[in-house]
């Protein structure tokens, strides 16, 4: 999964911070542009996840452009 997501798919945007998360039988896969760090962070992302699944995360990859 993180190996075949094309981050650069879209026209006008592009996604350079690529992270994939999971805590059990859920995975969440997120893209995020790092020019966005003012409004959202991947790693906040991930902290959220983490907070939804009672802190239980068992895995975390992350790929970068």
């Amino acid at each position: 999964m993180l190996d075949g997501i094309n981050q650069n798919k879209w026209i006008c945007v592009g996604a350079d911070d690529l992270k994939v998360t999971a805590s059990g039988d859920t995975i969440m896969l997120m893209m995020v542009q790092s020019s966005l760090s003012d409004t959202v962070t991947s790693d906040q992302i991930v902290d959220a996840f983490k907070t939804v699944c009672d802190g239980k995360v068992d895995l975390t990859l992350e790929k970068q452009q």
